[in-house]
């Protein structure tokens, strides 16, 4: 009975974790976690219930907040079930009694349908859930591999990909880096980030490669679709007929040498029975086709040598420990440094020079240390001293801290705190790096007493970029207490600490700029060593934060929040992680701010996780994160979501 419960909740647990990975990938370009983590809990879940219906679902559903005009499919948009091993492969063959096939590159990017009416491009639909999607016609149009009309095609659809080529992939990132924009993290995200643009911007980097058709034609196989694609002047993927010896050698092929070679981004093969009356026989199992397969590739990885270990500055005091590797070539790049993220996973590894190791790219772009080999023995020591400012370091739980209030690399990162904190468009680290050296930045204030001048001498900056930037900085001038205060990047004073404040009554610069420890102990939520941390805190950003006074910021009232009813009187709240939980009412995941607002409506108070919390919020109740691992040891409870919202409920 106990052991049944458990599966229900994982079940439950897995469901949910899929649908916004799912969502995440599909509505906002972002990946919230590895194919790899997807694919095993996948398959975690299909263990656990072979027949739910979930497994009938495809992709996701569109975000019904976004802008672009919602369009139904007329052409399958179904996804592959998939294959990961040799053995796989052949119970697959064995089981549907084909030995022809045609074998095609699985492009990793965004499905897209090509709807044509009378020769001509009427709709461009994003795959959605399957059967609706969005009509981003305004974008692919001005694609790469694009026909707007095609002579003799008559009514139909064509079924594509859209990608990123590795060289416009890295020449679109030389650009963003000289405008000051933020480059982009992968061709894969940054393919659907440019597709799904409402400005269109970008959209000519884009290309499409084709791989299915359903007009007034009439087709035996697949390898006639995809001759006839050819025949249209489109490019298509790679394919090619084979065999049950063949698939598996090209496959072979492709993870030894090929699959580096491929100018663009691809995790696999598909495989499709050439002989489309055995398809359509065959059918679909959970609107998948059963007569096709996805084999996907393996996480690319190597093995390597610690060389060395460089000590990173990071912008909010901590000193990343970043393995310096002997160069190896994995994946088509050429692999010389891996993170080691913090001081705790450090100390787990206990790297030594010359130490032999297992390295990966995760999500084939990520360079990570997997595991140590063969080990030297020869082991690097933990600095005590700052590389920037050569400040003692002191440890701090699971992270090396420079507590220097005045080292170069934190000042950067106070601006940076700054502008990204209040969501000042185009001045990156980049740009943010150059004007502190050239010492035209030091404090927050110099931001508004830069000319366009010194923005537009920068290199690969001109005067248009830098009116931008000028103009944007204007716009945010006017600030509430919260958003000024909780972007000077304080420890221990985030934007909601300075909220909590603000309802305990302290709702002007004067109060909070005097206020007593003894004051702050008696809030709830905040304990004897973060109230010595906040004084100290203002108490050291008084000049910056009369600065910014003088140089124009000014101060609005926020509206405060009326009780609705005392359901969380006397408890408190901390959320962790991005809110997963769409409101009904805006058709958008909740912020932080809103789930926030909610514990206040309810006559609670937000803190963090400290001793006295009442609950911790989180996706994943079951998670290892510090703060969860930090709950847990202080006996505070967990709650997934769907739990909080029955609290309310």
């Amino acid at each position: 009975m106990i052991q049944g419960k458990k599966n229900t909740y994982r079940i439950k647990e897995l469901k949910e974790t899929i649908l916004k990975a799912a969502d995440s990938y599909y509505n906002k370009e972002i990946s919230i976690i590895s194919d790899e983590e997807y694919d095993k809990l996948y398959d975690e879940l299909q263990n656990l219930a072979p027949n739910d219906i979930f497994f009938k679902t495809i992709g996701a559903p569109v975000d019904k907040t976004s802008a672009w005009e919602k369009a139904e499919h007329k052409i399958s948009m179904n996804s592959q079930s998939k294959i990961n091993t040799e053995a796989d492969f052949k119970k697959w063959v064995n089981d549907i009694h084909c030995n022809e096939f045609v074998i095609e590159d699985k492009l990793d990017g965004i499905s897209i349908n090509l709807e044509y009416q009378n020769d001509k491009l009427v709709k461009a639909i994003t795959r959605g859930d399957g059967s609706q999607g969005e009509n981003i016609y305004a974008n692919v149009s001005r694609m790469q591999n694009v026909k707007t009309e095609i002579p003799g095609f008559g009514n139909g659809c064509l079924r594509a990909e859209i990608f990123l080529f590795m060289k416009d992939f890295e020449k679109l990132n030389s650009i963003c880096k000289a405008r000051g924009e933020n480059e982009l993290k992968n061709p894969r995200n940054g393919a659907a980030g440019i597709a799904k643009r409402l400005d269109g911007k970008y959209s000519e980097y884009d290309s499409l490669l084709y791989y299915d058709v359903d007009n007034n034609k009439t087709f035996i196989t697949e390898l006639q679709k995809m001759e006839y694609i050819e025949s249209l002047g489109l490019k298509v993927c790679f394919y090619k007929k084979v065999n049950i010896e063949e698939a598996i050698q090209v496959y072979n092929d492709y993870e030894e040498t090929l699959r580096v070679k491929t100018p663009y981004d691809i995790d696999g093969l598909v495989l499709k029975a050439n002989d489309l009356n055995l398809q359509k026989k065959l059918g679909l199992r959970d609107k998948r086709p059963i007569a096709q397969r996805a084999w996907k590739f393996t996480n690319m990885k190597a093995e390597s040598e610690i060389q060395g270990i460089e000590w990173s500055n990071g912008k909010n005091r901590r000193i990343t420990p970043i393995a310096i590797l002997k160069s190896t070539p994995i994946g088509g790049v050429t692999v010389g440094r891996a993170s080691l993220h913090n001081l705790e996973i450090f100390k787990k590894f206990k790297p030594g020079k010359g130490d032999k190791v297992l390295i990966s790219r995760r999500n084939d772009v990520i360079p990570a240390v997997e595991e140590i080999l063969e080990p030297t023995k020869n082991y690097f020591e933990i600095p005590t001293k700052c590389p920037t400012c050569n400040y003692d370091l002191i440890e701090d739980g699971r992270f090396l801290i420079c507590p220097n209030d005045v080292c170069p690399a934190l000042e950067i990162g106070n601006l940076h705190k700054w502008v990204s904190g209040l969501e000042i468009k185009n001045i990156s680290i980049a740009i943010i790096t150059a004007l502190y050296n050239v010492e035209k930045l030091k404090e927050p204030a110099d931001f508004y007493e830069l000319s366009i001048s010194d923005i537009a001498n920068l290199e690969h900056m001109g005067e248009k970029s830098a009116k931008k930037i000028i103009s944007h900085l204007r716009e945010k001038m006017e600030l509430t207490i919260p958003e000024f205060l909780g972007n000077l990047n304080m420890d221990q004073f985030s934007t909601s600490r300075v909220e909590s404040l603000v309802e305990a009554g302290y709702d002007d610069l004067t109060k909070i700029m005097s206020l007593t420890k003894e004051q702050i102990c008696n809030i709830q939520g905040f304990q004897e060593t973060t109230a010595e941390k906040i004084i100290n805190g203002l108490k050291f950003k008084t000049s910056i934060i009369k600065r910014l006074l003088e140089v124009g910021i000014t101060l609005k009232s926020i509206d405060k929040i009326q009780t609705s009813s005392n359901k969380f009187q006397g408890l408190s709240f901390c959320f962790t992680g991005a809110i997963q939980t769409v409101n009904l009412e805006t058709g958008k995941r909740y912020k932080r701010a809103e789930m926030e607002n909610l514990v206040k409506e309810n006559g609670g108070n937000i803190s963090s996780v400290q001793k006295g919390l009442s609950y911790l919020v989180m996706v994943d109740p079951n998670s290892n994160s510090s703060k969860a691992v930090k709950a847990r040891q202080l006996g505070i409870n967990i709650l997934s979501e769907e739990e909080f919202f029955k609290k309310i409920a």
